[in-house]
Order: C-alpha cells, then sequence, then structure tokens
C-alpha cells in the first residue's frame, strides 16, 4: 500500500488538507503497491484508446494548423509528433500531441470530475518518456499517478470550478501532466511542489471553446504546461509550495469547491477504474441519449414517419455543454443533443467519424426531425443518464433510461476498445498495437514510429 505520510490541518479554507503535500506525495512515491489487475487493465485500455484516437485525429484542422505552425519553429530533436516525420522538444511535442489526440472529442472521461483524464496526462507523459528514454513501466506508473491526480482534483475542484465555466480538461489535467512527468525526471518533494505552483499559473481553459478547435487546444496546452512547470522545477525554478490550497492560490482564484474527500484513500484505491470510454464520435455527454434511443429502435422498430415528438431529459449541467440548437458543422453536430438523437433514429453509425461532417447539418430530414425534439433539464437524472419519451403519431409514448454509471466488465470494455481502434486505424494495426502496447512493454511513441507511417 502506498503511504501517504505527515500530513497536517491547515488553519484556513475549511481546515483542507495540504493539498500540495498529499499530490506531491503521491506523485513522487518510490513504490506503486496496491495496483490490483484491473486498474492496471485499465490502465493499458486507455493509453490504446488515446494512441488510436490521436492518430485518427491526425488529419483535422486544428491538428494540421498545429503542426505546421511548430514543424516551422523546429527545435532539438526530442520526441515523437503524430503526423510528422521529424521529432521536435518535448514541450512541442506534447502540445500538438495533445491537441490532436483531443480532435476527435473520441477520447476517455471521468464523470465525476468531468474531465478528460487521457487528453492532457498521456501526451506529457509520452514526451519525456521519449526525451529521457525512461522503461515502459516507468512510462505506465508515472501515466497512472497524473491520470489518477487529474481526477482527483478535477473532483475537489468540484462542480463550482465547472459552472463558473473552466474546463476541466485543461486545468486539472494541467496538474496531472506536471505530476506525471515530475515522476518520470524523479524530481524532489520541494522540486514537484515547485511544478505544481508553476503550473497553478499556467492551467486554463473556459467551456467557451466547446464545438470549436479550441476545446482541443486545451489539452495541448495543459500537456505542454505540464512538461514545462517539471522541466524549470527540475532545474531549480522556484515556486509556491501551496499553491492548489492556499489564499489566493489556484482553488480560491479558480471557485473551488475544496472538496476534501476527493483524495481519500489515495494510494489505496485508483478513481481510473471508472474512467468511461467513448463509443460514438461525439460529446460524451450526448452517449446516454443516443444509447437510450438507439435501444428503442432495436426493441420497438421506430422510425422518423411514426414519431410526432421526442422528449429528452438531462441533467442540467448538460444544457449549456451538448445543447447546441442548430449545428452548421460536423464538430457543432457532437455537442447537439437534438441532431444526435435525430442521427439515432435515423440508424446512422454515430461511432464512425465520417457521421459527423458538415454535411450532415443539412440533410433536410435530420433538420425535420430535430424540429421534433425538446431537451429539458430534471433534477432527479444524473450527470450519466438520460431520459427519453418518443411520442408516436397514434397516441404512444414510448420511455427508456440509459445511464452510462453502469460500468462494462474490463473483458467486455477491452473487445469494445479493440473494435473501435480497428475502425479508426484497421485491425492488423491494432492487433499489433495491442500485443506490444495494450499488453507489451513497448512505448506508444516507439510503437508509432516503428508501425505508422508519419506524413511528414
Amino acid at each position: 500500500m502506498l503511504k501517504i505520510e505527515n500530513l497536517k490541518v491547515r488553519g484556513f479554507l475549511n481546515n483542507t488538507y495540504e493539498i500540495t503535500d498529499l499530490v506531491v506525495q503521491f506523485a513522487i512515491s518510490d513504490r506503486l503497491n496496491s495496483v490490483s489487475c484491473l486498474t492496471k487493465r485499465t490502465l493499458r485500455v486507455s493509453v490504446v484508446d488515446w494512441v488510436t484516437v490521436a492518430l485518427a485525429g491526425r488529419n483535422e484542422p486544428a491538428s494540421k494548423l498545429i503542426r505546421e505552425l511548430e514543424k516551422e519553429t523546429g527545435g532539438a530533436n526530442e520526441s515523437v509528433v503524430i503526423g510528422l516525420k521529424n521529432r521536435l522538444p518535448s514541450r512541442t511535442a506534447a502540445f500538438v500531441n495533445g491537441i490532436t489526440g483531443h480532435a476527435l472529442d473520441y477520447d476517455d472521461t471521468h464523470f465525476a470530475s468531468l474531465g478528460h483524464p487521457s487528453a492532457a496526462v498521456i501526451p506529457a507523459a509520452l514526451a519525456i518518456a521519449d526525451k529521457t528514454g525512461c522503461a515502459a513501466e516507468k512510462f505506465y506508473d508515472a501515466t497512472l499517478v497524473g491520470m489518477e491526480l487529474a481526477i482527483r482534483i478535477g473532483v475537489w475542484l468540484g462542480r463550482t470550478h465547472y459552472s463558473k465555466g473552466f474546463h476541466v480538461t485543461s486545468t486539472a489535467g494541467a496538474f496531472g501532466a506536471a505530476m506525471a512527468v515530475s515522476r518520470i525526471l524523479d524530481l524532489n518533494n520541494e522540486q514537484a511542489k515547485s511544478a505544481i505552483g508553476i503550473v497553478a499559473s499556467r492551467a486554463s481553459g473556459i467551456r467557451a471553446q466547446f464545438g470549436t478547435m479550441g476545446k482541443a487546444f486545451h489539452a495541448g496546452i495543459a500537456a505542454s504546461s505540464g512538461v514545462e512547470a517539471a522541466l524549470l522545477a527540475g532545474k531549480g525554478f522556484a515556486a509556491a509550495q501551496n499553491a492548489l490550497e492556499q489564499p489566493l492560490g489556484f482553488g480560491e482564484t479558480h471557485n473551488g469547491a475544496f472538496y476534501e474527500k476527493a483524495f481519500d484513500n489515495l494510494g489505496e484505491s485508483f478513481t481510473v477504474d471508472n474512467i468511461t470510454h467513448k463509443f460514438h464520435a461525439c460529446c460524451h455527454g450526448t452517449h446516454a441519449t443516443i444509447e437510450a434511443l438507439q435501444a428503442l429502435k432495436k426493441k420497438e422498430n421506430i422510425d422518423s414517419s411514426n414519431i410526432k415528438k421526442i422528449d429528452i431529459l438531462v441533467n442540467s449541467n448538460y444544457l449549456n455543454i451538448c445543447n447546441i440548437e442548430k449545428p452548421m458543422k460536423g464538430i457543432e453536430a457532437k455537442f447537439s443533443f437534438k441532431l444526435v438523437a435525430a442521427l439515432a433514429v435515423f440508424g446512422y453509425d454515430t461511432g464512425s467519424l465520417e457521421t459527423f461532417s458538415d454535411e450532415v447539418c443539412q440533410k433536410t430530414s435530420l433538420m425535420k426531425l430535430c424540429n421534433r425534439v425538446s431537451v429539458k433539464s430534471d433534477p432527479d437524472v444524473s450527470e450519466t443518464q438520460t431520459k427519453v419519451f418518443v411520442h408516436l403519431s397514434g397516441g404512444k409514448i414510448l420511455e427508456n433510461t440509459y445511464d452510462l454509471s453502469q460500468g462494462l466488465p474490463i473483458e467486455l470494455r477491452e473487445d469494445k476498445i479493440f473494435s473501435k481502434a480497428a475502425a479508426l486505424i484497421g485491425k492488423p494495426l491494432v492487433e499489433n498495437l495491442w500485443l506490444e502496447v495494450g499488453i507489451g512493454d513497448k512505448l506508444p511513441s516507439r510503437w508509432m514510429e516503428n508501425n505508422f507511417t508519419m506524413d511528414g
């Protein structure tokens, strides 16, 4: 069991623990002694998922634009950049790969924190693993630590942080990235606390960017900020030693809730186990709606011709996250309850990247059905649920509820991720990726260099 010792209680901010001390002690502890097989398998699944989503996203406009910019800048030949033959500095690689991995918005989610834990942490850890040439085991330990802390810091900041407009993936994610890199670099306690202090001045991201390239940009700046902070701290750059919880620190200035229970059993149990992976190529907040309607369609054989209207009840948090009324572009379609409902009824493959195109937003048949869809909040609907009511022309009302929190057994999750990955980059490549990275000891970046043709 990983021991977290010598915690103090502060006399301010609701008597919170010295959160920075707690976070750092966990991040740089010598060993991770109580990691279960489930946690290890979930971590590997998440890495494989991120790699395939990032590779599939390398031709997205946001990915191409940032590669073009950073290729022109150039720099030291340190770390793999998805879509380029030549390596770039580690901080740059983390930035580009962070954006590329989130460009499709098809990566994992943790609903307790409302963030995408892989998006910021994996590209940061991978960039420094490349730079230092560390062993795969060290990379995976660091990635686990970083993702776990990104989740828990997100929970600690709470819904007040999110509801104010901050994007948890990029705020809490930057801290997770910094701690993952600190672990690979073997920073000491004081240096790692400085890394927290440095990244506290970098962590940023606003939800107004949802539905634009700016959302993917958040993952890139979180990853690169984490790399920058840890590298600077390792060189002796000093910063606030309790930047998370102290007065005028990150929590206070960013509407943190200071939810202390977020760190209960840190090192003994892992919230990473509860990561939810995407099997529809759109905002995770819409997935329960899709699942509920797809199940009704399969059971009742409904189609658009006999639907009078559809009522969708969701948690109020989603009304300003994925409720674009009239999406005009494919990236906006991923954040529209009305359009994903129409896609589900018409039987579109919502797991396919091609479904969420600019053209689909102009389909007359889809738009007509969208006009018959209403989206409302219900206080009894949790953040992982959706209730749908399909009113048929004959007066019959069909009802269904779906809850994403009903977790999948790890074996089924692995099968579904394998199928998703095969659809994204092809079965032969995924079989090799699973063998060498999913259950093997090869760094994902080494695998990409050896098995995937970079664009140059």
